[in-house]
């Protein structure tokens, strides 16, 4: 018992040293004094909050294909309990970073931001992140953010004409009562809006302080030229607190110093939650925002008699929970439209009307809709008197695979204890992005542009976007050209009705693909069988999916049977290099070192220089036996002068746009190290195809030699720890490649 009471004790300690370092109750004066050392912390709307949380979170720069761009780490939500994170949509974070930082000059937030692209492309799960960025922003000390309540003290502190005693001086000449404990109150109301202590000040004492305050050199001092937002230019109290405040001021004879005494500062923190300053509703048929008469509240019957007459309301609804954060209206255009008439005035004035008062209310306003009903909305009357008040910001389906398989990832049930095949996630990601793709407008491009654009097929395209692989069969000036066009390509639809990203099928649709698959798979392990299985079987469902209604474009775009079967070619191309490096027959290395050589030999036979023998250090001609056979490896196909031309031309233009990285022949010449390593396979084809069969019978435990077994139990090793193959997929690996790509070796 000791011990438990102990910690007990320690446990208290620890929560008061807490409680007093976060500054949890301050007095009126308290506050201001903070107001001075951090202008910047306690000078801010909900707009300028939610772009000081991204800044608080920081950045970092992302390198792709089409250019760099910058991702907000709040969008990782590292912090947050929850599995909820963004994968990709870089593009959607700069743009509402943009709009609020612009909301943050003008003063105010002065628009409805509205989220929209197809059902499942991720707009909730964007305005959750910021969510719960706000809440744990919101816990840190910069961070902080205060509201108030009134303190009426007990009859012993006072008894003035409003209650408190006979005589004012007394009231006038205390501390303030904000300390006061628990049992020496009498009434507590606290500010029903969360409004801003600064409220409580004449806006002309307001500009004071804030001035002051940026003079003195406390705070940020990049943040010294932010204006001053409306919400302290123009604002004021919540209608009771005004109610509440002008009778104060009559009992104490216009005393500000005496009225502040009744003020005690609380911070609190952002909940979802809870509802405060994070706020989701629904498509519901309600204003977001009413009052109502206080009249069940005990305090009140402890209230002094100054205040006995007066009639105080309180404004309630999400608006007013989502004081100094954010609130969102899901799935907003399912609403009837009288239902959100009320926001065009909301929008413009900054203010709702309400039955006896006026809500001013301070958040930043998102709504999230789908495209069609976005569509039907643009052809309403209406639409032109919403149409200067709201931001359109798209929100399309991601199109590179690495994203689209994180997005599987993150959404896999925890709980499931399946094995997960390589390349089973990724098959499921790379039809699904191929099958997003829109076929290029070669009319958009220049006229040295146009043949480049029109012969860039649908997987292509999908190599271009999330690896920067170009087409191996474009020529060195070529592949230049469209290298430099890569962003104009990627953001060619942007401004677009129909834009790329807009259909085609849904991270929910292939979230039941993948279940579906899972719940059908044999010995415990999701494969790539029964996924192409399941994949295979949706194209049969065109009643339930309507983008399969859709026509092809040519060139695989719009043609899912054929990405499929292109998809599974893929699959089985990277089977076949991970059964390749298991048999242990050449290190991979061995053909980087071999292009590498190559490539040096290339540059001094186009400088007509002499090469420097590694061995004896003599310097001789370029090798021309071992560049003949590499080219005829790799099938170079136009004559040896030109052709080793672009080669390095190709080397030349990667080196000016990557400046400070190393020359990546990965990725410049991708295709040609393919043919490379396939045409080394090809003389040991056979060779390949016994291990790859060894490995199957071992796995089928059948009789072998020991040499046999051996040699399978090896490569099988490399299969299961470098690529993390188990048994069933193994198996099923293995009997697919040798039945499509080693038949007659085997």
């Amino acid at each position: 018992m000791e011990n438990v009471l102990e910690f007990l004790e320690k446990a208290a300690t620890e929560a008061r040293r807490e409680f007093d370092s976060e500054k949890r109750i301050l007095t009126y004066a308290g506050f201001i004094s903070l107001l001075n050392e951090h202008p910047e912390r306690h000078l801010r709307d909900a707009s300028a909050y939610i772009v000081d949380t991204f800044r608080h979170f920081g950045s970092y720069s992302l390198t792709r294909p089409w250019g760099e761009q910058r991702r907000w780490r709040l969008f990782d939500a590292q912090f947050a309990r929850s599995q909820e994170k963004l994968i990709g949509q870089e593009r959607v974070q700069e743009e509402i970073y943009r709009l609020l930082n612009g909301f943050v000059k003008e003063g105010r937030s002065s628009r409805l931001i509205i989220l929209h692209g197809p059902n499942g492309s991720s707009k909730s799960t964007f305005v959750l992140c910021m969510m719960q960025a706000l809440e744990n922003y919101s816990h840190q000390d910069e961070g902080a953010v205060y509201t108030y309540s009134w303190i009426f003290p007990s009859e012993k502190y006072s008894r003035s004409a409003i209650g408190f005693g006979d005589r004012v001086e007394n009231v006038m000449d205390s501390d303030s009562f904000a300390n006061l404990e628990p049992s020496d109150i009498d009434a507590v109301l606290k500010c029903p809006v969360r409004d801003h202590p600064l409220l409580l000040l004449p806006v002309s004492l307001r500009m004071k302080l804030a001035q002051h305050a940026a003079e003195s050199g406390g705070g940020d001092p990049t943040l010294r030229d932010r204006p001053v937002p409306e919400l302290f230019t123009r604002g004021g109290m919540c209608s009771g607190c005004r109610k509440i405040f002008n009778a104060l001021m009559d009992s104490y004879r216009g005393n500000l110093a005496a009225v502040l005494r009744h003020i005690r500062v609380e911070r609190y923190t952002i909940s979802r939650g809870y509802r405060r300053g994070a706020v989701v509703v629904g498509p519901q048929l309600s204003v977001d925002a009413s009052e109502r008469q206080l009249t069940a509240d005990l305090n009140l019957n402890a209230l002094p008699a100054t205040l006995s007459s007066v009639m105080l309301t309180e404004p309630f609804g999400p608006m007013v929970d989502a004081a100094g954060g954010i609130l969102e209206f899901s799935d907003f255009l399912k609403r009837p439209l009288d239902s959100f008439k009320y926001l065009l005035g909301t929008i413009e004035t900054g203010e709702v009307p309400l039955t006896t008062s006026i809500l001013r209310p301070n958040a930043v306003l998102f709504a999230t809709t789908n495209d069609d009903l976005l569509d039907a909305f643009k052809q309403h009357p209406e639409y032109a008197s919403f149409r200067g008040r709201i931001s359109l910001v798209k929100v399309p389906y991601l199109k590179r695979f690495e994203d689209e398989e994180k997005v599987y990832r993150l959404r896999m049930d925890p709980g499931m204890e399946m094995h997960i095949a390589p390349h089973a996630l990724e098959t499921a990601a790379r039809w699904a992005v191929l099958s997003r793709l829109k076929k290029p407008k070669p009319e958009a491009y220049a006229d040295e542009m146009k043949s480049i654009i029109e012969k860039i097929s649908a997987v292509e395209k999908g190599d271009i976007y999330s690896e920067g692989m170009l087409p191996a069969t474009l020529a060195s000036d070529e592949a230049q050209l469209l290298r430099a066009a890569e962003g104009d390509l990627y953001h060619e639809m942007d401004d677009e009705e129909h834009y790329e990203g807009r259909d085609g099928p849904s991270p929910r649709e292939l979230r039941s693909v993948i279940l579906s698959a899972s719940e059908n798979s044999r010995n415990n392990c999701l494969t790539v069988g029964t996924m192409l299985e399941e994949l295979r079987a949706l194209l049969k469902k065109v009643s339930e999916y309507p983008f399969l209604k859709a026509e092809g474009e040519g060139s695989g775009y719009g043609d899912f049977g054929a990405l499929m079967d292109s998809v599974e070619e893929k699959w089985l191309d990277m089977v076949e290099d991970e059964v390749r490096t298991a048999t242990g027959l050449v290190p991979e290395e061995k053909y980087a070192e071999l292009f590498d050589r190559y490539i040096n030999h290339v540059r001094h036979w186009v400088n007509g220089e002499e090469v420097v023998d590694e061995n004896t250090g003599k310097k001789l001609g370029p090798d021309e036996k071992m560049m003949a056979d590499v080219e005829k490896q790799i099938k170079a196909e136009k004559e040896v002068e030109g052709f080793r031309q672009d080669l390095l031309s190709r080397i030349g233009g990667y080196a000016i746009e990557h400046p400070k990285a190393a020359v990546d022949y990965e990725l410049i010449f991708s295709e040609y190290l393919r043919r490379l390593k396939d045409h080394y396979f090809a003389e040991h084809k056979k060779k390949v195809g016994r291990v790859a069969k060894l490995m199957l019978n071992l796995l089928s435990e059948e009789e072998m030699s020991a040499d046999d077994k051996k040699r399978a139990s090896e490569a099988l090793d490399v299969l299961k720890k470098r690529y993390s193959y188990c048994d069933a997929c193994a198996t099923e690996a293995l009997g697919i490649v040798l039945e499509k790509r080693y038949r007659e070796e085997a």
